[in-house]
């Protein structure tokens, strides 16, 4: 199974610092099992070469989201 952490890239890791930082940890922590739904379902893009790249976008989307309505 393919996790986030395996094939992120530095950018990704440090956007997810942003976030954590802008959200706080507890809302970060709390947002975590959406983001990691949200990477599944990327998982099963149909293109091969498309899938790792859509999966870890469809995951920072969450915290995206989740920042521009803090802000």
């Amino acid at each position: 199974m393919t996790t986030y952490k395996q094939i992120c890239s530095r950018e990704d890791k440090i956007f997810q610092s942003k976030a954590r930082s802008v959200l706080g940890r507890s809302l970060y922590l709390k947002l975590v099992p959406l983001a990691h739904q949200a990477f599944q379902e990327g998982l099963k893009e149909p293109n091969v070469n498309k899938r790792e790249n859509n999966a870890i976008r469809m995951a920072n989307l969450v915290f995206s989201k989740a920042m521009s309505d803090k802000i």
